[in-house]
Order: C-alpha cells, then structure tokens, then sequence
C-alpha cells in the first residue's frame, strides 16, 4: 500500500494526488502544507485529503517533494470550510484556496 495525499494548489484546478513525501513518518497530513513539483518549478499546496492507495499507483504518481515546516498547518475548520464553499460555489478548490492567501 502506498500514502496518497490530495493536494491543493492555489491555482484555479481541481485536487491532484501525490504521493507521500519519500522516507515520511509522519502520521497527520491533512492540512499540512507540502511542497510538489509543478511545471518545472516547486508550489506549496495544502493536503485536503489522504488514502491508502494500491501499490500499482505508486508507479502512477509523483511523490511530492517535502513537508513544509515553519507554519502551522490549516485547521480542520477552515479546510472543510474552503472544501464546502468550493462545491456551493461551483469553482475548483485552487480557487477558493487562492483567494484565502491573497
């Protein structure tokens, strides 16, 4: 089994799943801030969600880089209140997780 995390990047896009940073011990993601290769640079994103995921996904997804220490991580309250006003209002979660930092 491998760690899939759901990761959100204050881009207007949906979620997209990364695996666990390599050699994590980590044992809470959601909400924590992980950096991910993106279009040949490196975002920060925010995990929303993580699973458990069959091993043959490991050979489908990218591992994401490495935890970003230094702040602290997004409360369940205003995760699930950036996940809940992205489906009321129809737009990509990098929306609503775009504007919170703007």
């Amino acid at each position: 089994m491998v760690r899939v995390l759901e990761v959100w990047l204050p881009l207007p896009l949906p979620p997209f799943d990364f695996l666990a940073p390599m050699h994590d011990g980590s044992e809470r993601a959601l909400g924590r801030r992980v950096a991910v290769a993106w279009q040949g640079g490196v975002l920060v994103g925010i995990v929303g969600a993580e699973r458990e995921g069959r091993s043959s996904e490991g050979v489908d997804l990218r591992p994401a880089i490495a935890w970003v220490d230094g702040e602290e991580d997004m409360g369940d309250p205003v995760r699930l209140m950036l996940a809940a006003q992205a489906r009321r209002s129809a737009v990509p979660i990098g929306v609503c997780l775009a504007q919170l930092f703007a």
